[in-house]
């Protein structure tokens, strides 16, 4: 089927406005964009019928823009997963804000072109490689291979394992050649088996990934092992994490704490964290809090935005540490400022109740609404009874209190949704409702939440008693 557009953009709806905004200036530079406007519903059979073609239609990239709610929609990894393992299209990752990228998300997609739009250089050379690549149309990571793209037809005049590697890299970031992944895992094999131990952990990362060789986690796992036995710290944390997850070896939590502190002591950040919360858990460790903290003020003075929310929740609650509550907001503003949703509404709880900081309503209001806009129930919650109440600059609106309440609870949790059942019991900021009290109630209840129940349970009780013959 021949090409009919330059790019597709993958994305999640609550970063539309954003993205339209990309797209729009994708366009005015020439380009052909498909993006899903309409909010295609989610289900096999409108995947298949619809994304399915345009992904395979794509000419230049599959661009995915990268925020919390994209790495957690199981549609958006679907769509990606396509892209990058059946269609072989090129797959490049689009900062648009600074939230980071999780764990599970670094792991699956560490090896895969990343931009920060925000930042010209990276922005203007994305653009002169989309013109290039749909120039010469297929979108696909192996339509590169075969011709000048620093092919291996012989083997250079030197074995050196150091100049396999660099050449390795250098095709895999495109520097003077174009990209392609088999040529990627033949120079790093070429290394790897001449112990470069750099080359032992990208040729392990390229079999997790799946990138130019069949995916393996076997595989995956033996080279990140033979990395790791030479004191490589990224591939003792991927290592970790392997064990951790029982991924291509046997699950073992004393395993995957040996490897994570071994990275961690070489001052890997994420492993670092990782470790805080190894001690914090007890897994694969005896448990303590004072050497969960002391890992987590690691890491986050590397500025390691989960381990400043973690580090942040240890002096609040006097863990491992001294209570001390400026510490605790200190720690979460640095993280709320990097875009980490709960510490954007730990901060703003901390803000609205003057915990640790000095009480501020619009503060709070404003932290609230950040985290909220990513998603977060227990935000968006918050957000709402600021709108109930007309706190923080916010215009008392009972009708905007009640979209943001529900928004939490449509999320499932099942506090959340007693507290909403409540609210329309008492009228509590929004309109009395009481049939649609006893719907978020049930579904609390439904969830096995004790206050929900018994509040079910007078509510029956009272409309019993209105029912009674005086």
């Amino acid at each position: 089927m021949e090409s009919t557009h330059d790019i597709f953009i993958s994305y999640s709806h609550r970063n539309l406005e954003a993205v339209k905004a990309i797209k729009a200036e994708l366009e005015a530079d020439g380009f052909s964009c498909w993006m899903d406007l309409e909010g295609i519903p989610s289900g096999q059979g409108r995947f298949i019928a619809k994304i399915v073609p345009a992904i395979r239609e794509t000419k230049a990239a599959f661009l995915f823009f990268l925020s919390a709610e994209s790495q957690a929609s199981e549609w958006a990894m679907k769509e990606i997963g396509f892209a990058k393992n059946r269609a072989r299209k090129r797959v490049v990752l689009v900062r648009i804000n600074d939230e980071e990228m999780t764990d599970e998300f670094f792991f699956n997609y560490q090896l895969t072109d990343i931009i920060d739009w925000r930042v010209p250089e990276q922005k203007e050379k994305l653009l002169r490689d989309l013109r290039s690549w749909s120039e010469k149309g297929g979108g696909d990571e192996a339509a590169a291979g075969g011709h000048a793209t620093g092919n291996i037809r012989q083997k250079q005049e030197t074995d050196d394992a150091e100049q396999w590697y660099q050449k390795g890299i250098d095709i895999l970031e495109g520097h003077g050649t174009e990209q392609n992944d088999e040529e990627v895992v033949k120079c790093f094999r070429l290394a790897a088996e001449q112990e470069n131990a750099d080359a032992q952990f990208m040729l392990g990362s390229m079999y997790f990934e799946g990138r130019g060789v069949g995916q393996s986690n076997e595989e995956a796992a033996k080279w990140l092992r033979k990395a790791a036995e030479q004191g490589n710290a990224n591939a003792q944390y991927a290592l970790g994490m392997m064990s951790r997850h029982g991924m291509g070896l046997e699950q073992n939590d004393s395993e995957a704490a040996k490897w994570v502190r071994k990275a961690a002591e070489q001052g890997n950040a994420k492993a670092q964290s990782t470790l805080g919360f190894i001690y914090e858990k007890g897994r694969g460790v005896r448990q303590s809090d004072s050497e969960a903290v002391q890992w987590y003020r690691k890491a986050a003075e590397q500025g390691d935005a989960e381990a400043q929310l973690s580090l942040g929740w240890m002096c609040e609650q006097g863990r491992g540490c001294d209570q001390n509550l400026s510490e605790a907001a200190r720690w979460y503003r640095k993280a709320a400022e990097q875009g980490l949703a709960t510490a954007q509404n730990n901060l703003a709880v901390m803000c609205d109740e003057g915990k640790g900081v000095r009480q501020s309503d619009s503060e709070a209001a404003k932290w609230y609404q950040k985290a909220a806009e990513q998603g977060l129930a227990n935000a968006q919650f918050n957000l709402g009874k600021m709108y109930a109440e007309g706190k923080g600059g916010i215009a008392k609106n009972a009708a905007a209190a009640e979209m943001w309440y529900r928004m939490a609870a449509d999320q499932g949790d099942a506090d959340m949704q007693y507290l909403l059942g409540a609210k329309y019991d008492q009228g509590d900021g929004i309109q009395a409702n009481k049939k649609e009290a006893v719907k978020w109630l049930r579904k609390a209840a439904e969830q096995g939440h004790a206050e929900a129940s018994e509040l079910l349970e007078l509510l029956a009780m009272e409309e019993e008693d209105m029912g009674e013959p005086s």
